[in-house]
C-alpha cells in the first residue's frame, strides 16, 4: 500500500499461499482466496477522489528456468553490528541478462540513540535495468512491459530519524518524531522503487499522545519530479479522540503546487453500536482553493460467525461513489461478492461487480468460478471464469489428478475471446522403487493473440537390481499462433539413462545417458530468426573415492547437433571433458580443482582452463562452495556456448 499522496510505501505484506491465494504453476495463475481492493482507507479524514484511500498493488515477483543459454547473477550482503548503536551494512549485486548488463551497489548505516530512536541513511548506485518488469490493468488477463533504458544509470540515497522524544522527559512512546528525505535519480533502478525514479521527496510528521484516548498528529511533505521540476507540497494536522462506543476526529489540511492549491477541513464520527454493527460519518469542506467537498457514510456488520457484511458510499464536487462488499463461509464453501460504483465529473461512470464462489467436490477437489462486470467510460467489460480440479486414487501407488479451467473477455476495444486449459497428472510408485509421473497441458487463447500450445513432461525411474537404474525423461512442448508467427515453438528432449548407486558403499557412482534435443526458439529468444537445432548428446558423469580424503569427479560428453534449415545437413561435434579431484581438509572444508577442456570440429576451436573451488560441508546435508572459473567452458554439455562462463561463482549442493 503506498501513500495517496507521496507515494511512499506505508504497509508490505507478504502473501501466504494456501492462506490468502492458489496457484497453478503450469498454467501461470494466481487466485486470490477474496476480492483485493484497489484502495485501502488509511487515518487520513480528507480524500483527493471521491474513491478515497492509499493505492493498493499486488506485487508478484518470480523466476523462470530457461534452457540453451547461460548467464550469470551475482550478489551479496554484508551487516555487520558495532557496538549496542551502530550497525553497517553493504549490498552488491551485478548481472549479466539478455537484455544487457546491470550493476547495483549500495551502503546502508543506522546508529540508535534510544531504545525506539535511530538514524538511518543509505546510498546506491545502479546501472542497466535489474528486471523485465510488466503491470496489468484487467486483473491478469494481460500485461504491458514496463518502459525502461537498458543504458540507464543513476544514485538515490535517504537520510531518515525515527525519535521517541518522550524517553528524554519520561513519557516513552508519548511524544514520536520522524523526519526523511529521499531522491532517486532518473536513471536508478531496482524493483523496489520503480515509480519513485527521477523525484526528490522530503518530509517530518509528529505524533502526541495526549492520554490513551486522545491523540495529536501533524505531517509535512514535499515532492520534486527531476524531469519538469513540478513540486507539491502538503501539511496536515489532525486530532482524535476515543471512547468505549464512540470516536471523533477533526483534520485540516494545506495542499500546493503543481497538482493543484487547496485548504481542506473534514470531520468524522465512528459509532460502534453492538460487537457485530459498526457505523461512521465523514464531511469534508474545502476553505479556499480547488473545490473537493465531500460526504460519507459507512457500516461494518458481522452478521454471523461465517458472514461479514460492509458498505461505504460518498457523494462530493467531484462525483459519486459507492463500494459494498459480503463473504460468507461454511463447511469449506466460500462465496463473496462486491460492487463498486465510481461516477466521476471528469470521466463518467465506472461500475464494477464481482461474484465469486469456491466449493469443495469429490473427495480431494473442487469447483471455483468468478465473475466481473465492468461499465467503463470507454464502454462495458466483462471477465469471467471457472474451473476445476480433481484427484483420487485410480489403484494402489497409482494417483490421477483431472483439472480444466476457462476464462473469457469481452471488451469495448473488441479484445473478446476465451482461454481453455485442460491437464491430466498421473503419478505412479510401487514397492520395487518403480517410479512414473507424467504432467500433460493443452492451453488455447482465441483473443486478438489467438494461440495452442500443448506441453508434456514424462519422468521414469526403473531399478534393475538394488545398485542399478534406468531414468528417462522427456520433455514435449509445441505452440503455434496464426497471428503471431513469431511465437511459434517447439522443444522436445528426450533422454534416457543409467545410474550405478550401489547400497553397500558410496565410494563409486556412475551416470551415464543419451539425449535428443529438438529446439525451434522464439524471435523472443534470440536477436534475430532462425531456424531450430537438433542436437544428439551423450554424456558419462561419474565420482570416485580414491582414498578417505581424495575424490575424483569427472564427466566426458560428446554433442552432435545440426541446424534444420541447413540444405547440407552439416553436424558439428563439440566435445566436453571435466576431470577434477576434491581434498578433505579440516574442519569440513574441501579444496577443489578442475580442468575442463572444449573442443569443437567445425570450428576447429579448442578451449581448456582451471577451475578451483572451497567448499564447506558444515551444514550437513548441504555443501556450499565458492570458486573461480579461469576458463571460458560451462560444465553444462546442453548448452550452446557463448563462452561467458569465465568468472566467480557460487554453489549450494545437497544430498539425500
Amino acid at each position: 500500500m503506498r501513500d495517496q499522496d507521496s507515494g511512499l510505501i506505508l504497509e508490505r505484506r507478504a502473501l501466504l499461499q494456501g492462506l490468502d491465494y492458489t496457484i497453478d504453476y503450469i498454467d501461470g495463475r494466481l487466485l486470490t482466496n477474496g476480492p483485493i481492493s484497489s484502495v485501502q482507507s488509511d487515518n487520513s479524514l480528507i480524500d483527493s477522489n471521491i474513491l478515497g484511500g492509499n493505492a493498493v498493488y499486488l506485487q508478484v515477483d518470480y523466476e523462470t528456468r530457461t534452457d540453451g543459454f547461460e548467464q550469470t547473477s551475482t550478489g551479496g550482503r554484508v551487516r555487520q553490528r558495532i557496538g549496542n548503536r551502530l550497525t553497517l551494512g553493504a549490498t552488491s549485486v551485478a548481472e549479466d541478462q539478455l537484455g544487457g548488463q546491470y550493476s547495483l551497489q549500495a551502503a546502508d548505516a543506522e546508529y540508535r540513540f534510544g531504545e525506539k530512536s535511530r538514524l538511518v541513511a543509505e546510498f546506491a548506485t545502479s546501472e542497466g535495468n535489474n528486471s523485465v518488469a510488466y503491470i496489468s490493468e484487467d486483473g491478469g488477463l494481460t500485461y504491458q512491459p514496463v518502459a525502461q533504458d537498458a543504458g540507464n544509470n543513476g544514485d538515490a540515497f535517504k537520510i531518515a530519524a525515527e525519535i521517541d522524544a518522550g524517553e528524554w522527559f519520561g513519557w516513552q512512546d508519548r511524544v514520536l518524531i520522524n523526519t526523511y528525505f529521499k531522491r532517486l535519480d532518473t536513471g536508478f533502478s531496482a524493483n523496489s522503487v520503480t515509480s519513485e525514479q527521477g523525484s526528490e521527496k522530503s518530509g517530518i510528521g509528529a505524533s502526541w499522545k495526549i492520554s490513551d484516548r486522545n491523540t495529536l498528529l501533524a505531517r509535512y511533505e514535499r515532492q520534486k519530479q527531476l524531469l519538469d521540476g513540478s513540486e507539491n507540497s502538503m501539511g496536515t494536522l489532525q486530532w482524535n479522540l476515543t471512547r468505549e462506543t464512540w470516536g471523533l476526529a477533526a483534520e485540516l489540511e494545506d495542499r500546493s503546487g503543481a497538482r493543484g492549491d487547496a485548504t481542506i477541513a473534514a470531520v468524522r464520527v465512528t459509532k460502534r453500536w453492538t460487537d457485530r454493527l459498526s457505523t461512521n460519518l465523514e464531511h469534508q469542506q474545502t476553505l479556499s482553493g480547488e473545490e473537493n467537498d465531500q460526504s460519507t457514510v459507512g457500516a461494518t456488520y458481522r452478521a454471523t460467525d461465517k458472514l461479514s457484511l460492509d458498505a461505504r458510499a460518498t457523494q462530493g464536487t467531484l462525483g459519486e461513489s459507492a463500494q459494498l462488499g459480503a463473504q460468507f463461509e461454511w463447511r469449506g464453501n466460500r462465496f463473496y461478492v462486491a460492487q463498486q460504483f465510481n461516477d466521476q465529473v471528469s470521466s463518467g461512470v465506472d461500475n464494477g461487480r464481482l461474484v465469486g464462489v469456491k466449493v469443495p467436490f469429490g473427495p480431494d477437489g473442487e469447483l471455483y468460478s468468478e465473475y466481473q462486470w465492468n461499465e467503463l467510460s470507454t464502454g462495458p467489460q466483462q471477465q469471467r471464469m471457472i474451473g476445476a480440479r480433481q484427484r483420487f486414487e485410480a489403484a494402489k501407488g497409482l494417483s490421477v489428478q483431472l483439472s480444466g479451467e476457462h476464462s473469457a473477455q469481452s471488451a469495448a476495444d473488441a479484445n473478446l475471446g476465451d482461454r481453455y486449459a485442460i491437464s491430466a497428472d498421473i503419478r505412479y510408485e510401487n514397492e520395487n522403487g518403480v517410479r512414473l509421473s507424467t504432467r500433460n497441458e493443452f492451453r488455447e487463447d482465441t483473443r486478438s493473440m489467438a494461440s495452442q500450445q500443448f506441453v508434456s513432461s514424462t519422468q521414469l525411474q526403473l531399478p534393475l537390481g538394488t545398485d542399478l537404474s534406468v531414468v528417462g525423461k522427456y520433455r514435449f512442448s509445441k505452440s503455434e499462433s496464426q497471428s503471431q508467427a513469431e511465437r511459434n515453438i517447439d522443444f522436445t528432449e528426450a533422454s534416457i539413462g543409467l545410474a550405478y548407486r550401489p547400497i553397500a558403499h558410496d565410494r563409486l557412482n556412475l551416470l551415464t545417458r543419451y539425449t535428443r534435443l529438438s529446439n525451434t526458439p522464439t524471435v523472443f529468444q534470440l536477436a534475430n530468426m532462425s531456424g531450430g537445432i537438433s542436437s544428439d548428446i551423450f554424456a558419462i558423469d561419474w565420482s570416485y573415492q580414491l582414498t578417505q580424503r581424495i575424490e575424483w569427479v569427472g564427466k566426458q560428453a560428446m554433442r552432435w547437433s545440426e541446424d534444420d534449415d541447413d540444405p547440407l545437413s552439416v553436424r558439428s561435434l563439440t566435445a566436453l571433458s571435466i576431470q577434477r579431484l576434491n581434498w578433505r581438509m579440516p574442519h569440513d572444508f574441501l579444496l577443489g580443482t578442475e580442468f575442463r577442456r572444449m573442443t569443437q570440429d567445425l570450428a576447429n576451436d579448442e578451449r581448456n582452463g582451471f577451475v578451483t573451488e572451497i567448499m564447506w560441508e558444515g551444514l550437513d546435508p548441504l555443501r556450499l562452495g565458492v570458486g573461480y572459473n579461469f576458463s571460458d567452458v560451462s560444465d553444462n554439455e546442453y548448452v550452446q556456448y557463448d563462452f561467458s562462463s569465465r568468472g566467480f561463482f557460487m554453489r549450494l549442493q545437497g544430498k539425500f
